[in-house]
């Protein structure tokens, strides 16, 4: 292996250690309060909750630019140049972006949930509180936060921030399942936990910020940043366009299974999911410590031919662990769901499986999104995502009547092998190009 890639590698892994750390002890809190959750209340009383979050979700990323990939892709030659007054034009830019997005995303999300929320699942009387409970799309301001961490190499800082909601939440949960209170208090805690997130993550940026004197001569003037990065609208609609596509596939599918067979499916299903997505949730990880190491060898002009040897790599070692994964599953995922869910929950078990497989195959297209959004084209990863979402759909519609909550497995994993074909051959011509 060439020194530049045993570098980019070693920093790579490096950064994923630390994030991970905070993202395996994030995955342990949340485990541990979805297993209260689920024996407090059962699958009807967490399908509510699941629905009413994947609601907020769903609006938090269609209204999203992505600002973290837009600061680490413009922000690398400013940072690396000194040239503090652009990265501060960048960070006021993708402020501005994420609080106007966040007010619109508001104001649609809770007027759709008020008056059609039954249309997604969600029970005619608790309508009132998912409207409130949309407040939350606000915390779509981190996006910016986490950009500034990332590009500032800090991602012992970001392994932290990870930990915070879990804690916050898992506290909550205790205290209502302890209480045997009612759901409403459980999503309270949701709530109030996601609001910790947000105002710790802000705190700690802007000390950030402070500290590594980014702010120096800080001006509250508006940003126009045409003249100096002229294809960076360009970049930004193609990460929210994106962003909105991915969500929609991710959230639109637990509100169209919990329209379709109830909350209690929902319930099933997100469980089922968020252990199946455990070992994704690892790669998109390792892509997040990727990015910004493949978009400094891009700024350094030296290294686009060894992004694709990189790349090649990083797939093969993610779809190792996804199959051994799976594998774990298979055999031990009955006892996994029984024992930590409940019995209600073991019914997941085969849909868990059915999705562990397609995750599998999803890991193949982490590095390949990384190495396209470090040469400037996220306008691939959309089209290919878009592509991807509406075969998802159209499959869900027509498996959910035939097989039930499996079938809204086999729907994404037809969906995961379509976007990693596309996205592997179409990213190869793409860098050949470079």
């Amino acid at each position: 292996m060439p020194n530049n890639q045993k570098i980019l590698f070693r920093r790579t892994i490096k950064n994923f250690s630390k994030v991970m750390t905070g993202k395996a002890v994030g995955a342990l809190m949340a485990l541990a309060y979805l297993a209260l959750a689920a024996r407090g209340l059962g699958p009807d009383g967490l399908g509510i909750i699941i629905l009413i979050h994947s609601y907020m979700i769903m609006f938090t990323r269609i209204i999203s630019f992505k600002s973290y990939d837009i600061i680490v892709k413009y922000g690398a030659d400013s940072i690396s140049s000194n040239n503090f007054s652009d990265f501060q034009e960048l960070v006021k830019f993708t402020f501005l972006l994420d609080f106007f997005g966040a007010i619109v995303g508001i104001i649609i999300g809770t007027s759709i949930v008020r008056f059609w929320g039954s249309h997604f699942g969600i029970p005619e009387n608790s309508t009132t509180i998912a409207a409130i409970y949309c407040i939350l799309i606000f915390s779509n301001i981190t996006d910016t936060t986490t950009g500034i961490l990332r590009i500032s190499d800090r991602f012992d800082l970001v392994a932290i921030l990870a930990t915070v909601e879990p804690i916050v939440r898992l506290i909550g949960v205790s205290i209502a399942f302890y209480q045997d209170a009612s759901w409403q208090v459980y999503l309270l805690a949701w709530f109030v936990a996601r609001i910790f997130y947000c105002a710790i993550s802000l705190i700690i940026t802007i000390r950030e910020l402070l500290k590594k004197n980014y702010l120096c001569s800080f001006t509250f003037s508006t940003p126009n940043l045409s003249h100096r990065w002229p294809k960076i609208w360009r970049f930004s609609w193609s990460s929210n366009f994106y962003g909105t596509v991915n969500s929609i596939g991710i959230q639109l599918t637990t509100l169209v299974v919990g329209s379709s067979i109830g909350t209690s499916g929902a319930a099933l299903f997100k469980i089922a999911q968020e252990v199946a997505e455990a070992s994704a949730k690892a790669a998109q990880t390792f892509g997040t410590a990727l990015y910004p190491e493949l978009a400094r060898l891009v700024s350094s002009k030296i290294g686009v031919k060894e992004i694709k040897s990189v790349v090649n790599k990083t797939v093969k070692s993610s779809l190792t662990f996804g199959v051994l994964f799976t594998t774990v599953l298979i055999f031990s995922g009955h006892f996994l769901l029984g024992g930590i869910f409940g019995a209600e929950f073991v019914g997941a078990h085969e849909v868990m499986v059915v999705l562990s497989i397609g995750t599998t195959i999803l890991l193949a297209t982490f590095p390949y999104e990384a190495a396209v959004y470090s040469i400037g084209k996220p306008h691939i990863a959309f089209f290919i995502k878009l592509t991807a979402t509406i075969v998802q759909l159209s499959a869900l519609v027509l498996m959910l009547g035939a097989f039930g909550l499996l079938g809204a497995g086999y729907a994404i994993v037809l969906s995961s092998s379509l976007s990693a074909i596309l996205l592997a051959s179409i990213t190869r011509i793409n860098l050949n190009d470079n």
